[in-house]
């Protein structure tokens, strides 16, 4: 009983301390398999952030800081600019942007596991200003699918491994 509840417990000491994120991660929603991608590898402030088929570009890796009280900001490896709800939008379907970091809530994101497979860690990514979920759009597979704010759910499209 102790080694489950230390393997229970041992992914929200590691989010808590903000251990993981230190080298470059690839963030893979669960029911894709895809990556978390900056569309077209742009570098300009508004462009979404879709998944798309795993290449391995600097475009698909994230760093995850951690940034006080339990909350994170995203960064995109290849422009060093954050993961931003657009317009600091609280509604359903807000796009999900890179931007300038700037230190906004719609900037600082809550990763929360789920599940309760030491195996097959999953978290969701929760806004600190809408405290809503990312969403991969409509839970489809294509590539090119846009990533979302939407009320939390209890669905794959809204759970993501970091890897």
């Amino acid at each position: 009983m102790r080694r489950f509840i230390l393997a229970a417990t041992l992914p929200l000491l590691v989010m808590a301390s903000g251990a993981f994120g230190l080298d470059p991660e690839q963030i893979k929603p669960v029911h894709s398999e895809k990556c978390l991608d900056v569309a077209f590898g742009s570098t300009a402030n508004g462009a979404r952030v879709i998944q798309f088929t795993c290449h391995g570009g600097d475009n698909q890796k994230w760093r995850t800081e951690a940034v006080g009280n339990g909350m994170f900001q995203i960064i995109a490896v290849h422009s060093g600019k954050c993961m931003d709800v657009n317009e600091a939008s609280l509604q359903d379907r807000a796009a999900i942007i890179q931007f300038d970091c700037h230190g906004g809530t719609n900037q600082r994101f809550f990763i929360e596991p789920v599940g309760h497979n030491p195996n097959d860690p999953r978290v969701r990514i929760r806004s600190v200003s809408s405290s809503k979920c990312l969403d991969v759009e409509g839970g489809t597979i294509l590539d090119k699918a846009n990533l979302i704010q939407f009320t939390c759910l209890d669905q794959t499209n809204q759970e993501f491994r970091l890897r």
